[in-house]
């Protein structure tokens, strides 16, 4: 999903004013790892305030507002960065909460062992 996102943030900005699209997206590039990992450092305190199934609800209720309605009123490259950055953000927590819901459903030695492989695999989407 993420691979998608990214393509299509390409090649929209690149519709849009192509001399400056790829500053914009190496911007957003740059903001988005600073902004996972601040995501992922808060989202047990969120988890635990909201609980985890209202996390992952309202986590992918405003990425689908996000994408949906923040891209299409996007004219400049620049502002590009507000809705790629809440992606991200948004991305990490909705995993953290996947997270606990596998911690309950799966035993935990199952779990321990497919955190490490679950880790990377969201570490370098």
């Amino acid at each position: 999903m993420n691979g998608v996102f990214v393509t299509f943030m390409f090649w929209y900005l690149t519709d849009i004013n192509p001399s400056q699209a790829t500053w914009a997206i190496g911007v957003a590039g740059a903001g988005r790892n600073i902004v996972a990992a601040i995501g992922f450092g808060y989202s047990g305190h969120v988890i635990r305030k909201l609980g985890v199934i209202n996390t992952i609800i309202l986590s992918l209720g405003v990425l689908r507002a996000g994408f949906c309605d923040l891209w299409t009123n996007v004219k400049n490259p620049w502002l590009a960065i507000i809705p790629e950055l809440m992606q991200k953000h948004l991305l990490r927590l909705f995993h953290s909460s996947v997270h606990f819901v596998f911690q309950r459903k799966i035993t935990r030695r199952i779990f321990s062992n497919n955190t490490r492989y679950c880790v990377l695999m969201f570490t370098l989407v």
